[in-house]
């Protein structure tokens, strides 16, 4: 992919970044299937919205896209899919694996205490992962999906 390169909100990405995005998305894509937003919109959507929003998010300090864009385009596959930690960690390595898990909800626990755990190991990870958490908040429609 040389001579590729993509300016998303000044954020100039390195074509070594763009694969790296284009594998999560087409990850994410594959996991999500035919899910669909309570909008009717295909899932992707939803995620790519993330990705964009931590992007322009990004543009304004200085962080680490690498790892904040693959965990913003994978952050919820474990929630929603039969996506495991391991499948994660197999295709993009440990940070993205723990940003990932970070910001998934434990289903183990009362669902009262979910959020609140999460938050938890959001900030034990880098701050990427936090900006993540952040434009679900902000560029997300709620999580009601749908598989019609």
């Amino acid at each position: 992919m040389t001579g590729r390169s993509l300016n998303t909100a000044s954020v100039s990405l390195p074509p070594r970044w763009i694969d790296l995005y284009e594998r999560a998305l087409d990850f994410a894509a594959q996991a999500h299937g035919e899910q669909k937003t309570p909008k009717g919109l295909p899932y992707i959507v939803h995620v790519a919205a993330v990705a964009a929003e931590t992007l322009a998010a990004l543009a304004a300090e200085d962080h680490d896209a690498e790892l904040a864009v693959p965990c913003a385009l994978l952050h919820d596959v474990m929630e929603d899919t039969m996506t495991t930690l391991a499948d994660i960690e197999a295709a993009f390595g440990p940070r993205v694996a723990a940003g990932v898990s970070a910001l998934t909800k434990d289903d183990s626990l009362p669902k009262e205490r979910r959020m609140a755990d999460s938050l938890d190991r959001i900030l034990r990870q880098p701050p990427e992962i936090a900006v993540v958490k952040l434009a679900d908040r902000i560029g997300g429609e709620p999580v009601q999906l749908s598989t019609d």
